[in-house]
């Protein structure tokens, strides 16, 4: 029910999908994350590392 509350939260920008992520202590774990909607994000680069801090020089 919380997903599904969130999803609705999100709305159409956004898709819920599993991805392998990094922990703080460097262990891989899968966490729902959201990802922008391909009809949403027309024109945006995207980030095919996966650091986003990295991408933006932080």
């Amino acid at each position: 029910a919380v997903l599904a509350d969130l999803d609705a939260y999100e709305g159409d920008e956004y898709e819920r999908a599993v991805r392998t992520v990094t922990t703080a202590a460097g262990q891989p774990v899968d966490a729902w994350v959201y990802l922008g909607a391909t009809v949403a994000t027309p024109g945006l680069t995207p980030i095919t590392h996966g650091d986003w801090r990295r991408f933006h020089g932080r």
